[in-house]
């Protein structure tokens, strides 16, 4: 038998097959092959040396026809529509299906064959039969096709009855088959090991139905997840496959790597059976990147390595990988992982069979700890059941190496578990991982996501959870862990311990939601019952709250109790919200650390105590270097807040805002990168305070509202006066009066006012007042912030200057006299004065006092509050000079000053200066009509108040009713304007009057 000797040499029954195929020349044809029977000499590839040289093939003669003959060419096939009508490509499977058209091929010519596709759950096996059946139908041949399934393996002939459904067979055949299968289920159950005499009839009518259409085109059965087929359908297909090895029949099963067959014996013999074997691996690098090429136009380098290392090549869900990222040009070499990809693999998860379903739930449990042992102890199954399901597990995709390719699996399994079946494995899983002795954490989590406790152990290692937790600044965590623990404990003494330690971290995200615990533990706490860090965490909420007295009655309790260190730091705290308070009934002392004291407490403790005591005593000499030491060595804890505040407002006092503010901004980013949600709050209050005290108002009201979004207001208890105040006083500064009169109507607890940081706000209000021309209100705040700083001696101007402030509220009512004795009263203070101030003092103090005795008082004024860091009181001192200069007449000077006015405003966000100063900048004379050499004709503060109000057309009434004067005062004022500015009435008002006046 010859067979084209261009492509082929014969031997025999057997041809010589070039591997590869038949090269062709440049010509296109074949090149032409040595014939062994020719007797010429072997060429260099004749066929021995082809044979040994292992470059061609022996092949049988038929095999080879077919392979010449054949039109096959997968490209055809590369793209698909799946059964949603979706195009889908064909990656990596050119192969298998050239593979599986060869052997078709070999069918068509009169040889039966049997073909297994074996792959793991989702690895393509059903697009591939899918695909082939397209080259099947293109070739003129039938496909018939059925699909097991869990749901129908206990349904008779159900796979046999699927492959019935198609037109194409006769149909005579076919409703015989049918009576014999509806006669064949009385007929009993069938052996495991054999056919029964029913379904034998069955066998016998569908293969002489198949051989008789075979006689006019090739016929393909296939049957996808054979595996799962009833048992009476895989006999009747054995009955077949042995009766068709001389037909034109294929067989095609595909079945999943690691399942068990409904029938074990039966599969077995299936095995014993001559076939064709086609394993499909799960997609390589190479072909997501084609993936990722088509769907994206651009494969990122890195893209197909990650997509890989999370879906094991899986095609199911490197498509949902895929698409989870952005549109085109935005993919990164990192993948989304989100809604796709879970869903992806929870399907994948859920085509395989039940049992691999209950082990995804227990390596979900286990996480990170999960070992064979510890699976099979947890789910009770045996070694062989556990092996088999994890490796079809491993070669799906979803798992390797007992773990999760990527969480949110894991958290998608949990999440479609029913809670008692997951809340048991939990429990039973945290058993198990504390007989092993794994850390307490590992232990607690399952605890906590179960919600429930497995026994008397687990309070004791719910606690040991919170500590450790707490090592790594979760407080969350160490929060769940004592909230469960809490819940179960029945001992009355542990019961307190740890309802003190739940508070105490509930404290540091949240003072509110642990008032809840500490509120009924007043009592205990006076009546002596706590004593020590338990004590201590009492009082700090009471304090929060307000409650001095109590506060004060504990405090005195733990000194009587040598609850030394403990009396020392709860003091610190009342010193520095209280200030050091005095008076009968109802009023608290707090004062500095007595000696026995401070001999026993910490150094900490100690220092901060001397520094916080700078607040109601004056600033020293060494507390700028004591308080920089301080800080430079502390470590942020619930108990070391309180020294770090008390030593950034030291430096503040000090007028060392700078270094305040180098110190300040680090704890603040500590505080936010442990989630102390309190701890940062109260930072970032005091940063806002420094940033006003530089001048620096965005930063100011940047750094108070992160503060107050940090905590609700109920949380802060009184100390909301600290964010309030700077958030009124920047706003003020920066004429945004709308903002502040909506901060000065919150609600804040009354007591708030009688607290250091209550005092701020008083200040701050009054400063709003005065600058909304409500003179009378402001005189009202400053007066109060007067009475309590010297009832609780604490008058120290450089805490709070309200002598100055309460003077410029009384020259606004010109009150010159009395505002100029309180000035002068504040400068002569011993040791109580900074560079700020008095460069404050003076600038207030100018202007009460004569024209030109004003430059040099702001010159110097100037210095030192260049030399304090405060550039708002430097603008509004520039500001004041700039105007005097111009009344004097030296209109350069005024000029030079109010352009760094303008300049410092600017830098500061201060809206101070008046318009009259900007347009000095472009004026060659004098704007109004005072003569700078009769003081006499200058206005008093007062009457330029009225003379500004009645220049924009307000009746006398209205200016009496604004400025709380008498009708009869604001005629007295306006006479004297007009005597003064030489013009006969309103109309006569120059306009170079009014921003001067305003200001």
């Amino acid at each position: 038998m010859s067979v084209d000797s261009r492509a082929t040499y014969t031997c025999q029954s057997a041809i010589l097959w070039p591997r590869g195929g038949p090269s062709t020349g440049s010509a296109g044809e074949p090149t032409l092959w040595g014939d062994a029977g020719s007797g010429g000499s072997p060429s260099p590839h004749s066929p021995a040396e082809g044979v040994k040289a292992n470059r061609w093939l022996v092949i049988p003669a038929r095999e080879a026809i077919v392979r010449r003959n054949q039109k096959f060419d997968v490209r055809n096939y590369s793209v698909h529509r799946d059964h949603w009508g979706t195009a889908v490509a064909l990656v990596e499977r050119t192969g298998e299906l050239t593979e599986l058209a060869r052997i078709f091929a070999m069918t068509s010519l009169g040889s039966g064959q049997m073909v297994v596709i074996r792959g793991g759950i989702a690895s393509g096996k059903t697009e591939l039969v899918h695909v082939f059946g397209q080259h099947v139908r293109d070739a003129q041949g039938i496909m018939l096709v059925a699909t097991g399934s869990e749901a129908e393996s206990t349904l008779p002939l159900g796979v046999i009855n699927q492959l019935l459904n198609d037109e194409r067979l006769p149909a005579a055949a076919v409703t015989e088959i049918l009576d014999l299968m509806a006669r064949a289920d009385t007929a009993g159950e069938p052996e495991e090991t054999r056919i029964s005499h029913a379904h034998a009839k069955i066998a016998h009518a569908l293969c002489v139905m198949l051989l008789d259409v075979a006689r006019e085109r090739a016929v393909v059965v296939a049957v996808d997840d054979v595996h799962l087929a009833d048992s009476p359908s895989i006999h009747v297909l054995l009955y077949l496959v042995r009766r068709i090895r001389s037909a034109r029949v294929m067989t095609v099963l595909t079945e999943r790597v690691g399942q068990r067959a409904q029938g074990t014996s039966v599969h077995a013999e299936i095995s014993r059976h001559h076939r064709h074997e086609i394993g499909l691996r799960m997609l390589g690098e190479a072909g997501i990147t084609q993936l990722i090429s088509e769907r994206f136009g651009v494969a990122p380098p890195g893209l197909a390595a990650a997509v890989a290392r999370l879906t094991g090549g899986n095609p199911l869900m490197v498509n949902g990988l895929l698409d989870d990222q952005p549109a085109m040009g935005d993919v990164s070499d990192e993948p989304l992982v989100s809604d796709c990809y879970a869903k992806a693999a929870f399907a994948v998860l859920h085509r395989g069979e039940p049992a691999a379903v209950h082990v995804a739930r227990g390596l979900a449990v286990l996480g990170e700890r999960a070992t064979p042992a510890l699976l099979e102890r947890l789910l009770g199954v045996e070694s062989e059941v556990r092996a088999r399901v994890v490796q079809g597990l491993e070669e799906s995709g979803l798992v390797a190496d007992l773990r999760f390719r990527h969480p949110d699996v894991a958290a998608a399994v949990l999440d479609y578990t029913p809670l008692y079946i997951r809340a048991r494995l939990q429990l039973d899983a945290a058993g198990l991982l504390h007989q092993i002795g794994c850390p307490a954490l590992d232990v607690a989590r399952l605890l906590i996501a179960a919600d429930e406790i497995a026994g008397p152990w687990a309070v004791s290692v719910l606690r040991s959870a919170a500590d450790h937790a707490l090592v790594d600044d979760d407080v969350e965590t160490a929060i769940r862990c004592l909230a469960l623990a809490l819940g179960s404990c029945g001992d009355e003494r542990e019961h307190l311990e740890i309802t003190v330690a739940l508070a105490k971290l509930e404290w540091r995200l949240n003072p509110a939601a642990a008032a809840r615990r500490l509120e009924p533990l007043r009592g205990k706490l006076l009546n002596g019952e706590l004593s020590g860090a338990k004590a201590a965490m009492v009082v700090r909420h009471i304090l929060w709250q307000g409650d001095v007295s109590t506060a004060t009655r504990a405090v005195a309790l733990l000194e009587e109790a040598e609850e030394v260190q403990i009396a020392a730091e709860l003091r610190l705290v009342l010193q520095t919200i209280y200030g050091r308070r005095r008076g009968g009934s109802g009023q608290t002392r707090v004062s500095s650390a007595r000696e026995p004291l401070g001999a026993s407490m910490n150094p900490w403790t100690r220092a901060a105590t001397s520094l916080a005591a700078i607040v109601h005593r004056g600033v020293r000499e060494d507390t700028v270097a004591r308080a920089s030491h301080l800080l430079a060595s502390c470590t942020l804890a619930d108990s070391s807040l309180d020294v770090a505040v008390a030593a950034l407002l030291a430096l503040v006092h000090s007028d060392r805002p700078d270094i305040a503010a180098g110190h300040c901004e680090p704890l603040a980013e500590e505080a936010s990168r442990r989630g102390a949600v309190t701890w940062q709050a109260v930072l970032l209050s005091v940063r806002a305070e420094v940033a006003l005290r530089q001048g620096d108002l965005a930063k100011a009201d940047a750094r108070a509202r992160e503060a107050l979004d940090l905590m609700h207001p109920e949380s802060w208890g009184v100390l909301v006066g600290g964010p309030l105040a700077t958030l009124i006083a920047a706003n003020t500064a920066m004429g945004r009066h709308a903002v502040a009169a909506e901060l000065v109507r919150q609600v804040v607890p009354e007591i708030m006012t009688q607290t250091v940081t209550g005092v701020r706000y008083l200040r701050a209000r009054g400063h709003y007042h005065l600058a909304t021309d409500r003179v009378l209100a402001a005189l009202e705040d400053f007066q109060a912030c007067s009475r309590l700083m010297v009832e609780w001696d604490v008058d120290r101007p450089s805490f709070v200057p309200w002598r100055s402030d309460l003077a410029q509220a009384q020259l606004r009512l010109g009150m010159r006299e009395s505002a100029r004795d309180l000035v002068t009263e504040q400068l002569e203070r011993p040791g109580d004065l900074g560079p700020r101030v008095k460069g404050i003092s003076l600038r207030v103090l100018a202007a009460g006092t004569d024209l030109r005795q004003r430059p040099p008082l702001l010159r110097e004024a100037i210095d030192l509050l260049q030399s304090a860091g405060d550039r708002l009181e430097l603008t509004r001192t520039l500001s004041d000079l700039s105007q005097v200069y111009h009344k004097l007449g030296e209109f350069g000077r005024a000029r030079m000053t109010a352009a760094r006015a303008e300049q410092e405003a600017k830098a500061c966000h201060a809206h101070i200066v008046p318009m009259q100063v900007t347009r000095l900048n472009g004026a060659e004379g004098p704007v109004d009509t005072e003569s700078p050499a009769t003081g006499e004709q200058v206005l008093s503060n007062a009457e330029r108040r009225v003379a500004t109000l009645a220049a924009l057309g307000h009746t006398n009434r209205e200016i009496g009713q604004r400025l709380y004067i008498t009708l009869s005062t604001v005629e007295q004022h306006l006479t004297r304007v007009y005597r003064k500015l030489n013009v006969s009435g309103r109309k006569g008002l120059p306009a170079g009057l009014l921003p001067e006046m305003l200001h």
